[in-house]
């Protein structure tokens, strides 16, 4: 088992030095996908042996797991394969075809960004206004703050300004004012505790800002340092002030603050490892693709809405405190499905996906598209936490896409 982990880690490891080598950054799809799940296994490996967690490790789940990333490498063979069939030239670097494609066509960029600034104007005023006016509310508590900007209306068109800045930046056109803007969506995100949407946000932002420079492994480890710092930071003020106890002893504190980092970034994987092992199996296709069933019942008026969340709640300590009913990207299709070949086929097509939308950002001349894809790229860097794309998150995100990417391909077409 031991030798078999070696060889698939120093395997993945390879693959993801010639994606470097080939595209000219460690940004690919490929890359982020399995970087984390990498990183987080030999975590993982290594820990099982301190008799830390509530349940020992399943060897034979963990590794059938982790042998399911090497499936993903499938669409950069598929790209190569687009390569040589629309002979395009050897030199990925795709950040340089990106700044070419922004010094053409000024003029139409100019009207694109000028719409999105007035569209994400439009979209944080109006959610602004709905915060000001909370029918009945004297002093609005974080849940109720939670409540009036994560669901219905408001929810979406907060989804909406993560496209629609990454779309500006993109564009070069009116940072100053792409920077207050990226600010405030921030803080909105901040607001109603969307952390997942927080990490996508943020990440996707950064991808946008240095399009035009070669991007290095040292950048994503930098990004990750000052992303968890940030979070330390955050959630060290905020339990503080939650649990309201100054007598707290510092070391106890943050020896808790580690052990719940601990849980949040090693548990999706850990669980996955347990569902074989535990019969965990709930066989509902539905919470796979929730956002499209909820989609389908709310136009059909019966509202019989499903959540993709799993109900299933594993101890992770030993002898200390804390659950997860995270499963990561595999393990939460897994969980859901009971269906190996099923779980096979979501990575290749997820796989093939990805990089067609890596390969169509290189090769046009779509800010649109480019901006979906650094989106995309977010996503699959999160993707240890959970399957996202049955969500309605990136279902609204892609439906702005094909929406303004047919407005900006039209009007592009017609000037030309």
């Amino acid at each position: 088992m031991v030798l078999l982990f070696l060889i698939l880690t120093l395997c993945y490891s390879i693959l993801i030095f010639f994606e470097i080598k080939r595209f000219k950054t460690f940004f690919t799809p490929f890359n982020l996908f399995s970087f984390p799940y990498i990183v987080i296994s030999i975590i993982l490996y290594l820990l099982n042996s301190w008799n830390l967690f509530f349940y020992k490790v399943d060897l034979n789940g963990f590794l059938l797991n982790y042998l399911y990333i090497a499936f993903f490498y499938i669409g950069s063979i598929f790209f190569l394969i687009l390569k040589d069939v629309f002979s395009l030239k050897n030199t990925f670097n795709c950040y340089k075809i990106i700044e070419k494609g922004h010094r053409k066509n000024s003029i139409i960029n100019d009207a694109l960004a000028f719409v999105n600034i007035i569209i994400s104007i439009i979209i944080f005023f109006y959610i602004v206004k709905s915060i000001l006016y909370i029918k009945g509310t004297y002093y609005i508590t974080r849940q109720t703050m939670q409540e009036e900007l994560s669901y219905g209306f408001i929810g979406h068109l907060t989804i909406f300004l993560l496209y629609y800045t990454n779309f500006l930046v993109l564009s070069k056109k009116e940072i100053n004012f792409s920077k207050i803007l990226i600010l405030l969506t921030i803080i909105l995100l901040l607001l109603n505790s969307t952390k997942y949407f927080l990490l996508i946000y943020i990440f996707s932002i950064y991808l946008s800002f240095y399009s035009g420079k070669f991007l290095r492994i040292r950048d994503l480890f930098l990004l990750f340092l000052f992303a968890l710092i940030s979070f330390v930071i955050i959630y060290f003020l905020y339990s503080y002030y939650l649990l309201e106890n100054s007598k707290e002893e510092i070391s106890e504190f943050l020896k808790f603050i580690f052990q719940h980092l601990l849980l949040y970034i090693i548990s999706p994987i850990y669980n996955s490892s347990l569902i074989l092992d535990l019969n965990l199996f709930i066989n509902d296709y539905n919470k796979i693709f929730s956002g499209i069933v909820n989609i389908k019942e709310f136009i059909l008026g019966s509202k019989n809405y499903v959540s993709g969340i799993v109900d299933i709640f594993i101890p992770f300590y030993k002898n200390y405190l804390g659950t997860s009913n995270v499963f990561g990207f595999i393990g939460d299709l897994l969980i859901k499905s009971n269906n190996y070949m099923f779980v096979f086929l979501m990575v290749i097509i997820t796989s093939l996906i990805s990089y067609l939308i890596f390969f169509l950002a290189i090769y046009t001349n779509s800010t649109s598209i480019k901006a979906f894809n650094n989106i995309n790229l977010s996503v699959l860097l999160i993707s240890f936490f959970s399957f996202w794309y049955g969500n309605l998150f990136f279902l609204e995100i892609s439906f702005v896409f094909l929406v303004f990417g047919i407005f900006e391909i039209t009007i592009k077409k017609a000037v030309q």
